[in-house]
């Protein structure tokens, strides 16, 4: 891949990207799977995806689409190449279609991230609460292992089930004459009134004797929507035998009962002292996003330059392709998301410009505090933005990156985050109670 640039307009860029013909060999194939798969085109192990999707497609809405998918493709490699972090995404052009055998060319017309400088760089002053754990937050938790750790007994006060009723059940459940096995069970615990099965499988349970077997039919929600966005409901009948009614015994919270349930604690202080610990653990972790996005706000406010008109449309056209994609993903149209948002279309752009300006505001301000505090970033610093966006699955999220080219894209976000993390490490931060009080 050859790439070469040149200064456009005063807020825009153009890459002029050269692929070789093997290069054109491989982003057709991968262009070719990408359409089909987009496009619902049905493989055929016999022939090449590409043979395949200009014989569905045609040619020509073929040619485009595959023109289209090479050049997003080619797009973050080419970016990487000159260093160019660029605002939303780029307005492809080309003069011929890509074709095999044959080198392809094509230009890329970008809005580079602008450099700004704000009115101040002292650290920012922001007030939260402090961390804290109370006695009522531990106490929920130690009963809520109380609960989990009780015994289920057989409660014989009654033989008739109630609204209430924890209840044992051997049920078999069909839906167009075959087994529901998710609903098929020799003892099924089912609570009565708990909203967990449609109100007709609760209201056939109540008031069944223990011993009786009953049958009926019940209607529940599918995945499917109907016109209307609403679950298409379907049917189902349960042959149900009640075997018993329970009776639940929580245990006495004692040293013994808390060794049962966490073998490193010995006493119940220790227990409650164990809990305080993880809860405050989770509450650190969500303090300090809570820390640093506030920082980032309050610098945010240091920002007074003018964002040229070409970095706001190309955000925007980047914000409403995403909201449009969101939509088609979810089956719903732009007329049927602004009807059940309450809003015209022009209130929607305006939230949209809203939103943008916001994003791009905070983004700049971390920029340009990076730049003040002269920070680079590290590879470290990118394992942490992994983490930060992916924490389940880190390394996999790099691999992805690395392999569609978005790495360089990535650095300037790892970039931000560690300009973001410095900025609420010099914060001054103001306790929100001594606040409240003063």
């Amino acid at each position: 891949m050859q790439v070469t640039m040149r200064q456009k307009s005063v807020d825009t860029v153009e890459l002029t990207v050269l692929l070789s013909t093997e290069e054109v060999k491989d982003g057709l194939k991968r262009a070719a799977i990408l359409v089909a798969y987009e496009h619902k085109v049905e493989p055929d192990p016999k022939r090449q995806p590409v043979d395949v999707v200009r014989e569905v497609l045609g040619k020509d809405e073929a040619a485009f689409l595959f023109d289209e998918a090479v050049m997003a493709r080619c797009a973050p490699f080419a970016l990487a190449d000159r260093e160019v972090d660029i605002v939303g995404e780029p307005k492809y052009a080309c003069a011929q279609h890509v074709r095999e055998g044959h080198t392809f060319e094509f230009q890329m017309t970008c809005v580079p991230v602008p450099k700004f400088e704000l009115s101040s760089y002292d650290p920012v002053e922001i007030t939260m609460p402090a961390l804290a754990v109370s006695d009522d937050q531990v106490e929920e938790q130690i009963q809520a292992l109380v609960k989990a750790s009780a015994d289920r007994g057989t409660d014989d006060s009654h033989s008739t089930v109630e609204k209430g009723d924890s209840v044992e059940l051997e049920l078999e459940t069909i839906q167009d004459g075959k087994p529901v096995r998710a609903l098929c069970s020799k003892a099924r615990v089912y609570n009565t009134g708990s909203l967990s099965m449609p109100d007709d499988f609760d209201e056939a349970i109540v008031g069944m004797d223990v011993g009786e077997t009953k049958s009926f039919e019940f209607e529940g929600p599918s995945f499917e929507l109907d016109a209307n966005g609403q679950p298409v409901m379907e049917s189902y009948r349960s042959t149900v035998t009640v075997k018993r009614i329970l009776s639940t015994v929580e245990p006495e919270v004692t040293d013994a009962w808390a060794a049962r349930v966490m073998p490193n604690c010995s006493t119940v202080a220790q227990l409650r002292e164990h809990i305080r610990s993880r809860l405050l653990q989770q509450q650190a972790k969500e303090h300090q996003k809570q820390k640093e996005q506030l920082c980032a706000a309050e610098l945010a406010k240091r920002f007074n330059s003018k964002i040229p008109d070409a970095v706001y449309d190309a955000a925007m056209s980047e914000a409403r392709k995403t909201l449009h994609k969101s939509l088609k993903e979810q089956g719903q149209t732009l007329e049927d998301f602004l009807k059940q948002q309450g809003m015209e279309e022009q209130q929607l752009t305006m939230s949209v410009m809203m939103q943008v300006r916001e994003q791009l505001v905070r983004q700049f301000s971390l920029d340009a505090f990076a730049r003040h505090e002269g920070l680079s970033v590290e590879d470290a610093d990118i394992d942490s933005f992994f983490d930060a966006i992916s924490p389940n699955n880190a390394v996999a999220a790099r691999k992805d990156f690395e392999r569609s080219g978005k790495l360089f894209a990535a650095k300037g976000a790892a970039l931000r985050l560690k300009a973001n993390r410095l900025l609420a490490e010099q914060a001054v931060v103001h306790d929100a109670a001594a606040h409240r009080v003063g």
